[in-house]
C-alpha cells in the first residue's frame, strides 16, 4: 500500500520530462523567517561529511545574520531513499522545507517545484553548463581509469595517445577482439558493449526538452550488439550478465589458450581527482607504483550518460524567501570549496565555480589548463594532459543527461539487452524487432514525454 501511495504521489508531483526548470502554477509562499533544510545521506560516507560541512556553513551565516536555520537529517540507517523521497515530496508540496540536499536523479521527480537559482548572489560563479536545471551540484568528481598496456602489447596495439576517451578505449577493445582476444561476457562487459554501439550509432536524441531515440539507429544498434556477441563471445548466459563481476581473461581464439588472466578488468579505477593531482605533485609516483607504461581513460561517457553522478546537489523550493537564497549562496564560494577540499589532504572533488581564487587554489590558468610546477617526468606530464582533458570535458560537454531520472538513463540499454536475450533464444525475433522498437518508443513518450 505504501508503494502504491508513493507512485500516486510521484505522479501528482511530476510535470513534463525536461531537466530544465519548468514553469508551474504559483503556490502561496510560506515565509515564517525560518530556513528549513532537509538532508539525506549514507552514514559514514563522504557525502555525510560534505553535507554536514554545508549545513555548518549555513548555520554560521544564520548566526552572523540573525537568521534561524533548522536542519533535519535522515540517513540510510533510519529509512530507505525511497521512503525519504516520499517524506521530502510531501514537505515540498506543503511548503514545509526550503532547501534539500539529495542526488540529482532523486530530485528529478520534483523538478517543477524548484526555485529561481539566479537569485543566488554567487550564481555568476557557477559554471554555465550547470545553470538552468532543477538542482545544482556542490562539486563534481573526476572519473578516470588507468589502463594496463600489457594487454594491448599481446596483440601489437600501440595507441597514438596515452590519454583517451572511453569511446576510444572501446575502439581499442574492438581491435583486440579482431586480433583474437576474447572477453568474459558479464554485466560489466555487456554494458560496455551496449554503450559503445549506442554512442557510435547516435541512438539517443533530445529535441525541445524531449528525450527520444533514432528508430533506425536503435535497430542497427541491437543488430550490432547481437552480431558482436555471436562473433566474439562464448555462450550467452542471462545469469552472468545480471552481475557486475569484473573477472576477465584474454583468450587467444586460434589456440584457445589464455594469454592473460587477471582478476581485474583492463583498467584499474582512479577513484578521484586526488589521484590525478597525485601524479603531478609527486612526480609520477602513484600509490600503486610507477605508471609510465599505463594509458589513462577519461570517463567522458559517464558525464554524457549521467552515470557515476552520485554526490550531493542542492535543491531550493519554488517561492522560497530571499533569506533562503542568501544562506545557500554561501555554498558556491571559494571558502566552501576550500573546506571540503583541503590542500593538505589532496583534492577529492572538482569545483563547480569559476573564480580567480579557485584557479589559483587548484593551479589552473584562465583556460582551466594546469599551470602549476611539473617535474620533468613522463608520468607527471601525462597527468597534466589528463587534468587538461578532464576540465575541457566537464566544462564544455552537454551534461543534460545528468539531470534526468535514473530510469530514463537506463531505459535504452535495458531495452537493447532485453532484445538481445530474445534474439539469442530465437534469431527469428529479428523479424519482430521493428514492432518491439515501435512499442518501446510509444512507451518512452507516454512515460517520459507526456
Amino acid at each position: 500500500m505504501k508503494k502504491l501511495f508513493l507512485i500516486i504521489l510521484s505522479i501528482l508531483l511530476l510535470s513534463g520530462c525536461s531537466g530544465k526548470a519548468a514553469n508551474v502554477p504559483e503556490v502561496q509562499e510560506q515565509d515564517d523567517g525560518i530556513v528549513n533544510v532537509l538532508c539525506y545521506y549514507f552514514e559514514g560516507s563522504d557525502d555525510a561529511y560534505n553535507i554536514k560541512e554545508a549545513t555548518k556553513r549555513m548555520r554560521k551565516y544564520g548566526q552572523d545574520n540573525n537568521v534561524e536555520i533548522k536542519v533535519k537529517t535522515y540517513t540510510n540507517e533510519e529509512m530507505s531513499r525511497d521512503d525519504f523521497a516520499l517524506k521530502r515530496n510531501t514537505l515540498i508540496q506543503n511548503n514545509e522545507v526550503d532547501v534539500v540536499f539529495d542526488m540529482a536523479d532523486s530530485l528529478y521527480e520534483i523538478k517543477d517545484k524548484c526555485g529561481d537559482y539566479s537569485k543566488l548572489s554567487t550564481y555568476e560563479n557557477i559554471w554555465d553548463n550547470l545553470k538552468g536545471y532543477y538542482c545544482i551540484p556542490l562539486f563534481l568528481e573526476s572519473k578516470a581509469d588507468k589502463l594496463n598496456n600489457e594487454a594491448w602489447e599481446v596483440y601489437g596495439i600501440n595507441p597514438e595517445k596515452d590519454v583517451l576517451t572511453r569511446q576510444e578505449y572501446y575502439e581499442i577493445k574492438q581491435l583486440m577482439k579482431e586480433k583474437g582476444a576474447r572477453f568474459a561476457l558479464n554485466k560489466c562487459e555487456m554494458m560496455e558493449l551496449v554503450e559503445y554501439y549506442t554512442i557510435k550509432n547516435n541512438v539517443r536524441v533530445k529535441e525541445e526538452d524531449k528525450y527520444s531515440v533514432n528508430k533506425d539507429e536503435l535497430k542497427q544498434t541491437v543488430k550490432d550488439v547481437y552480431e558482436d556477441i555471436e562473433k566474439y563471445y562464448d555462450t550467452f548466459d542471462s545469469e552472468k550478465i545480471k552481475n557486475y563481476e569484473t573477472d576477465y581473461e584474454i583468450r587467444d581464439e586460434a589456440t584457445n589458450k589464455v594469454v592473460r588472466d587477471w582478476n581485474t578488468v583492463l583498467f584499474t579505477k582512479m577513484d578521484s581527482y586526488e589521484l590525478i593531482i597525485e601524479y603531478i605533485s609527486n612526480g609520477g609516483n602513484f600509490k600503486e607504483g610507477k605508471s609510465s607504461d599505463s594509458s589513462i581513460v577519461i570517463d567522458d561517457i559517464a558525464i554524457q550518460a549521467g552515470r557515476n553522478f552520485q554526490y550531493p546537489c542542492i535543491f531550493i523550493r519554488k517561492n522560497s524567501s530571499d533569506e533562503v537564497y542568501k544562506v545557500t549562496s554561501e555554498l558556491f564560494t571559494e571558502d566552501y570549496y576550500n573546506i571540503v577540499n583541503p590542500k593538505n589532504q589532496g583534492f577529492l572533488y572538482s569545483p563547480v565555480i569559476d573564480t580567480p581564487g579557485i584557479h589559483e587554489y587548484i593551479n589552473a590558468d584562465d583556460d582551466w589548463r594546469y599551470a602549476g610546477e611539473v617535474i620533468d617526468n613522463e608520468v607527471a606530464k601525462k597527468a597534466v594532459r589528463v587534468y587538461n582533458r578532464y576540465y575541457e570535458i566537464i566544462r564544455q560537454k552537454d551534461i543534460s543527461n545528468i539531470f534526468t531520472s535514473r530510469e530514463l538513463r537506463e531505459i535504452i540499454p535495458d531495452f537493447i539487452v532485453a532484445e538481445i536475450e530474445k534474439l539469442i533464444k530465437n534469431p527469428e525475433q529479428m523479424n519482430r524487432l521493428d514492432r518491439d522498437i515501435d512499442d518501446f518508443i510509444v512507451n518512452l513518450n507516454v512515460r517520459h514525454n507526456s
